[in-house]
This record gives structure tokens, C-alpha cells and sequence, in this order.
């Protein structure tokens, strides 16, 4: 307990004095790398914002606990779990609930999955390289979808057969025979 107080108390204290437009830059920027799957450049800048902020503030909890979530994205999950854990003391309830939960979810088992439950994604990241490999060599050899042939409606017999008369009269005929008996 003594520890966690002397290191909270350093925390405090070397705080850098910034604005608060510097912390607000930064953690939105480290949100948006996170959006985008660029987990390490967003822990490097939420780990700087963090220390643009106390602890204790409100907004020194929403960017920890965004750190928490790239630290278990980059597979740091030991130092996920450990921020967790301090977050869990934090005194903004909405935040200690927040840490609660994802501290349950970090914390439970990994479920074994099988090798054919994975669909494996490809690396796009060399874009230009990996575009040749999956554009045809040919453009020749794509097929194009065959003409539609229209029906030249003046070769259809239209005449009517009388079979439709002869339906309604024997459906006719049964349904009464139905209703009087």
C-alpha cells in the first residue's frame, strides 16, 4: 500500500505542466491510431498523454483506460492486467467500472481454437507487390457474361385454350358439391 502511494505520489508530481489542447491532441491522435490497427504508435503516444495528466483526473483515466486496450492489442498483456489493476482504485466511478470489466475480460481463460476454425487474412501492407499476384496476367482471359436473347414475342401463341374457363368450372362444380352434401 505504502509502495502504491509513493509511486502515485511521483505520478502526481512529474506531471509535466502542459495545455490541456497538448493532452487532448495527443490522446485523440493515439485513439485514432488505435481505430486504425497501428497499436504501437498508439501506445507510444497514449503513454505520452498519460503523462500529460494526473492520474486521479477524470480524463487521466479514459486515456489509461485506452492504453489498457492497446497494450492487450500489442500482446503486452502483463502491463495491460498491471494498469488495470491500479485503474480498479481510480476514484471516477465510471472509470473503476470500466477497469472492473476489462480486468475480468483480460483475466479469463484463452479458449484452444482449431487451425480450420481460422480464416487466415493476407498481408496487404506492400500493396503494389501483393496487387500482381492476385490481378489476372491476361486481361483476355477474363469471360465476359453472355448476350441476353430476346424472345421475339410475336412467334408465342397467345390464343387462348379455354383451359383456364374449364379450371373455374370444375372447381366450381366441387365446391358446391362440398357445400350440399
Amino acid at each position: 500500500m505504502i509502495q502504491w502511494l509513493q509511486s502515485t505520489l511521483v505520478d502526481v508530481l512529474t506531471v509535466a505542466p502542459s495545455s490541456p489542447q497538448d493532452f487532448r491532441e495527443k490522446f485523440e491522435s493515439g485513439k485514432l491510431a488505435f481505430e486504425r490497427g497501428r497499436y504501437g504508435l498508439s501506445v507510444s503516444i497514449l503513454e505520452e498523454a498519460s503523462k500529460l495528466t494526473h492520474f486521479y483526473t477524470k480524463q487521466g483515466g479514459e486515456v489509461r483506460l485506452w492504453l489498457v486496450n492497446a497494450y492487450q492489442a500489442v500482446g503486452d498483456l502483463d502491463k495491460a492486467i498491471k494498469l488495470c489493476q491500479e485503474l480498479t482504485r481510480h476514484p471516477h466511478n465510471e472509470t473503476k467500472t470500466h477497469a472492473t470489466t476489462l480486468l475480468y475480460i483480460l483475466k479469463a481463460p484463452r479458449l484452444k481454437r482449431r487451425r480450420e476454425w481460422l480464416t487466415e487474412i493476407p498481408d496487404l501492407t506492400a500493396t503494389g507487390e501483393n496487387f500482381n499476384k492476385y490481378r489476372p496476367a491476361n486481361p483476355g482471359t477474363i469471360k465476359k457474361p453472355p448476350q441476353i436473347q430476346w424472345e421475339d414475342l410475336s412467334k408465342i401463341n397467345t390464343k387462348d385454350n379455354n383451359f383456364l374457363w374449364l379450371t373455374l368450372l370444375v372447381c366450381t362444380c366441387v365446391l358446391t358439391g362440398f357445400l350440399l352434401f
